[in-house]
């Protein structure tokens, strides 16, 4: 059997493996609010409460499925452009997200899918980067290191742009791999470079960074920029942040929509920053932080550390310095990130998620680190993947970091309330959206900022008997304080 034919059995066989993974989460978890986003942008309907939208702070009270009908009308395009504004992401996601649900159609599923499959495309994707730059075994651990990772399974069952980020950060490497390697690159090269380097940027914005660390580090370092035709090459290997560039003015608007607060807002001294950033490593192996166990977080940092240092030891000759400026891509993105958060003051080196590129770099170092360990990285390797699989497998069963809070507070709600009861949403936007999916359809609901929550349920003229179930958004957002004991015939429900 050739050796061609030998890779192509076991990149498919691990990317099965990848996607039977992916697949497995994509029902078991309701809705959870950032992905509300995603589905009334793919429908046009903006759940922010800014300037313009279609919510406003008091909102009409209405059966819940009244409500969730406004977002039955398709006006993605006649809205796009207030839309990505108010959603402050680049807009490739959405793009390519309404064009797979144009054909999928729209319903938790279909769109999910389209993150399990992005996701599950850069498994291969990483299998060629680790067969160019480390060999068969390289390849094969990276692969696998990324297709059972907890924390790509969780975000690949998710209705956001990070599985397609997966893909293209990916992508991006392997083009810069590709550049770095040949001493002349062909037209097809750098067109690898421009559509995955640019599509990278524009899925999310901390891929520029990522994307320009690739082109500093690894492409510009081995001399392709001498000889001939040096002008074309500088200008074709910073073509995608010309591409970028040309999206700032769209930034600067989504800047200034999210000015009056957004949940990141207040930096972070340096240690806390580095802090987070360092445990935002070993949540890229074992998953998110919310439940990872401490002994969990310290044995997924000696394992970082040791592959680190092994690789540390083996820097010594050309080849393997494409390894060290790797390995160096890492802490460079990490003070980046805690630079532009001093800069805009904002704690963005505490969300994993934003700096998720680092995973590529990541399980690329620890796979040529293993290699070189022998049979000790054998052994080191095998462990960690069964911890993965086991870790992913719950993940996929909603048993580990759950995204149930929405269909658990309506279940309580549906099984414990009674005809004419008033659910009131504070403060409102994609939470009222997202109960209104799973609340029975006669359900009388609305929202309101919580100072107004007293006296609305105070108010003359209400029915005798209704009670009022108060759902109390918090998602790290300091809001205003409303208790049961101050407001009566009340039942809060607080998640």
């Amino acid at each position: 059997m050739g050796l061609a034919r030998v890779d192509t059995l076991i990149l498919l066989a691990i990317a099965i493996v990848a996607f039977a993974l992916r697949l497995l989460g994509i029902g078991s978890q309701g809705y959870w609010h950032d992905e509300l986003y995603t589905l009334a942008n793919l429908t046009g309907f903006d759940l922010y409460l800014f300037p313009n939208s279609d919510l406003h702070s008091i909102e009409s009270v209405l059966p819940a499925g009244e409500h969730l009908s406004r977002m039955s009308e398709d006006k993605f395009f006649s809205n796009f452009w207030r839309n990505i504004i108010h959603e402050g992401h680049p807009p490739l996601y959405l793009l390519l997200a309404k064009l797979w649900t144009t054909v999928t159609g729209i319903s938790p599923h279909s769109i999910r899918l389209f993150s399990a499959f992005s996701s599950t495309l850069a498994v291969p994707i990483m299998y060629l980067i680790g067969l160019r730059i480390g060999g068969r075994i390289v390849a094969i651990l990276a692969s696998l290191f990324l297709a059972t990772s907890p924390f790509q399974i969780y975000f690949s069952t998710e209705a956001r742009s990070y599985g397609l980020l997966a893909l293209f950060a990916a992508a991006a490497t392997l083009s810069a791999v590709i550049l770095r390697e040949e001493k002349s690159p062909r037209t097809i090269h750098w067109i690898f470079w421009i559509v995955s380097a640019s599509a990278a940027c524009l899925t999310h914005y901390f891929a520029s960074i990522y994307c320009f660390l690739l082109l500093t580090l690894c492409i510009f370092s081995e001399g392709l920029l001498q000889g001939q035709n040096r002008v074309k090459k500088i200008f074709l290997a910073s073509t995608p942040f010309f591409v970028f560039g040309a999206w700032l003015p769209a930034l600067y608007l989504q800047v200034n929509a999210h000015a009056s607060g957004h949940w990141t807002d207040g930096s972070l001294d340096f240690l806390p920053s580095i802090g987070f950033a360092m445990t935002g490593l070993a949540e890229l192996l074992g998953g998110r932080q919310v439940n990872l166990e401490m002994l969990e977080f310290l044995i997924l940092g000696l394992f970082i550390l040791a592959c680190i240092l092994a690789l540390i030891t083996q820097i010594s000759s050309r080849p393997s310095r494409l390894w060290g400026f790797l390995l160096l891509i890492i802490p460079v993105h990490i003070l980046i990130v805690y630079a532009l958060d001093l800069t805009l003051d904002h704690h963005t080196s505490a969300v994993v998620r934003y700096s998720s590129s680092l995973a590529i770099p990541l399980a690329l170092i620890l796979s040529f680190a293993l290699r070189q360990m022998k049979w000790v990285g054998a052994a080191l390797a095998l462990v960690f993947l069964i911890y993965s699989i086991r870790t992913s497998l719950l993940v996929s069963t909603a048993q580990r970091d759950a995204k149930q809070m929405l269909l658990e507070i309506s279940s309580y709600i549906n099984q414990n309330s009674r005809p004419g009861d008033l659910v009131i949403v504070t403060p409102s936007g994609p939470t009222m959206m997202g109960l209104a999916m799973y609340l029975k359809p006669e359900t009388i609901l609305t929202a309101m900022p919580a100072k107004s929550l007293s006296g609305f349920v105070q108010r003359p003229g209400r029915p005798p008997g209704q009670r009022i179930w108060s759902v109390q958004q918090r998602l790290g957002i300091d809001i205003e304080s409303w208790a049961e004991p101050t407001t009566p015939d009340a039942k809060s429900v607080v998640r």
